[in-house]
């Protein structure tokens, strides 16, 4: 059934008249009459169930506003000067021929000559009239205001919008699905944001992106596509307060760190100003820490002044490192020749037949490692007497006849790529271990003994397997030194499987280009070429005395010759 009641006011307190007749009419049994009537023909009647007209009133009507009679609009009972053409609907069960009918109750305002909408107002006092809300022809609604500019507009100051804290919004993703995005407050009092799967998008008030979010935890800023979970397109810049004002003001002083915090331990750098010369200056520091350190500590530190402290505070040159590496130490028996040595890498043992040196000798305090040459102007090496001692002139009889049995060979290297292809001329280890031990040292280091590019390489799960056109010469246990796409060096244990290939467990990364370099040793042989200089120079040494030696005999024997010759003349004069 469709009822429906029809108004042509211009003002919206008629509208209220007749809905409260209306509910009157339902609600109160005691009338003879319907209060409110509405005949087939569309005839309204108020105290009559038979209305003769559109609408019609049995008894008194009171009506205290403007009444529009045939398009012409009274206000106070004056003349008509506006035409009224405006008419509110009030409809129930409504019913229609298109489109979806829930058969709800509905308020409709015919738009007329003005502009439509609807407004809820109050009034204290029956003559001051407060706009509560309004909602515009257009469908915009405004709370606080008569002109709101959007889809909804809340005007005022301070709080002007609010839910519960178990209030939860929602949106449609691009599918048309309803999807939780927002939880003001969580039942954790925590505030929950769930943005769409494509990210999340900041811009500016230039619709420029600012900061973006991935939907795998990405952020990029200044770029829509991070790489790595923070991107940073431009500089990134710390401070120690905001407001730096001159940079050499004492406030200015302090540090700040970047890097990565596992409880109180920290790796990374730490970036400091301090008090320096006139004014201020800034330094970088370099930390570190570890299982067998009680602490985080400095490692490095790069000063106002450009000087690099390795292990130490104390930079005296452009680089110094404060500490060294021990790799094996030997303490030899003047008499007996035979000698002690610790060794770090392979642990203790005896040295036998070693010649022409005597008293404590460290053969490894490395303090830089070099892959390659060391260029520079000069060496200078400590040996001030004061920090020496058991100091015994060499043998310069035995360091000749030592120079003599060393080899000087002419070899490349295998490694082309570090060394490259060109001639170098020097010692093999070996020989001068077997010659002079005491100048060659040994350390843990990759061989490149297998050195080409695999014939095959697959991952299945986690475990790779490596196809080699050569034997491989390797063992189950061995440490293999691989790399990817001309660098990035792996070391791996490998699992032989037969003479040619190999499988590597845990692997993760790209196969790509994969060179297997060479396996690790730990009696990779180094030559200490201060100690061949040494030898040379005591050998020179012994050459110089006998050549001097020989000069003496030469000149005595030429004085004797001399001598000789002048007797036979004056023999030979008689």
């Amino acid at each position: 059934m469709n009822h429906s009641i029809i108004v042509s006011l211009h003002r919206k307190p008629i509208l209220v008249i007749l809905i409260m007749l209306f509910i009157c009419s339902l609600s109160n049994p005691v009338f003879s009459q319907d209060p409110l009537f509405i005949d087939p023909n569309g005839n309204v009647g108020v105290g009559t169930n038979k209305p003769l007209s559109k609408f019609h009133v049995i008894g008194n009507a009171q009506i205290d506003g403007n009444l529009s009679v045939k398009g012409l609009l009274y206000l106070n009972g004056s003349a008509t000067s506006v035409p009224n053409v405006q008419g509110t609907y009030f409809l129930w069960n409504r019913t229609c021929p298109t489109g979806p009918c829930l058969g709800a109750t509905s308020f409709i305002n015919h738009q007329g000559g003005g502009s439509g909408g609807f407004q809820f107002e109050n009034t204290p006092n029956g003559n001051d009239i407060t706009t509560l809300m309004t909602l515009s022809g257009s469908g915009l609604l405004g709370i606080g205001t008569t002109t709101p500019g959007y889809k909804i507009t809340l005007a005022g100051s301070g709080n002007v919008f609010g839910v519960d804290n178990s209030a939860v919004f929602v949106a449609r993703n691009k599918d048309g699905n309803p999807e939780q995005y927002l939880w003001p407050r969580g039942s954790d009092n925590v505030t929950y944001f769930n943005y769409g799967a494509g990210g999340f998008n900041i811009r500016n008030n230039a619709s420029n992106s600012t900061m973006f979010m991935t939907n795998s935890s990405q952020v990029g800023i200044g770029n829509t596509s991070p790489y790595g979970p923070l991107d940073v397109s431009g500089n990134i810049y710390t401070s120690i307060h905001g407001n730096p004002g001159n940079e050499h003001d004492a406030v200015n002083r302090g540090s700040r760190r970047i890097g990565m915090s596992l409880n109180s331990d920290f790796t990374g750098m730490e970036l400091v100003t301090e008090k320096w010369g006139c004014g201020n200056g800034g330094m970088i520091k370099f930390l570190t820490w570890g299982c067998d350190q009680a602490s985080t500590r400095e490692v490095m530190r790069i000063t106002e002044d450009a000087m690099v402290g390795i292990n130490t505070t104390n930079t005296t040159a452009p680089l110094t490192v404060g500490n060294t590496i021990t790799r094996s130490y030997a303490i030899q028996d003047q008499v007996s020749q035979i000698g002690y040595q610790w060794n770090r890498d392979r642990g203790n043992d005896f040295i036998w037949g070693l010649t022409g040196r005597s008293g404590d000798k460290a053969n490894f305090d490395l303090s830089i490692y070099a892959a390659g040459g060391i260029m520079g102007k000069a060496l200078y090496a400590f040996s001030d007497v004061r920090i020496k001692k058991n100091m015994v002139i060499s043998n310069s009889k035995n360091d000749l006849i030592l120079l003599n049995k060393l080899k000087v060979t002419d070899y490349q290297y295998k490694d082309n790529i570090a060394h490259g292809t060109s001639v170098s001329k020097g010692f093999i280890a070996q020989e001068v271990e077997a010659i002079f031990p005491g100048a060659v040292g040994k350390h843990a280091d990759f061989l490149p003994d297998i050195f080409t590019m695999a014939d095959k390489a697959t991952v299945k799960g986690s475990e790779l397997t490596v196809s080699l056109k050569a034997p491989h010469n390797m063992v189950s246990g061995d440490v293999v030194r691989l790399m990817t796409d001309g660098t990035n060096p792996k070391d791996v244990i490998v699992n032989v499987v037969d003479a040619t290939s190999f499988t590597v467990a845990n692997w993760s990364g790209s196969t790509a280009a994969l060179f297997v370099y060479g396996k690790k040793v730990s009696d990779f042989r180094t030559v200490d070429y201060q100690q061949i200089f040494s030898l040379g120079i005591s050998a020179m040494q012994e050459l110089s005395q006998e050549i001097t030696s020989l000069k003496k005999e030469n000149a005595a024997n030429q004085k004797l010759i001399t001598d000789i010759q002048a007797r036979l003349l004056a023999l030979e004069k008689k």
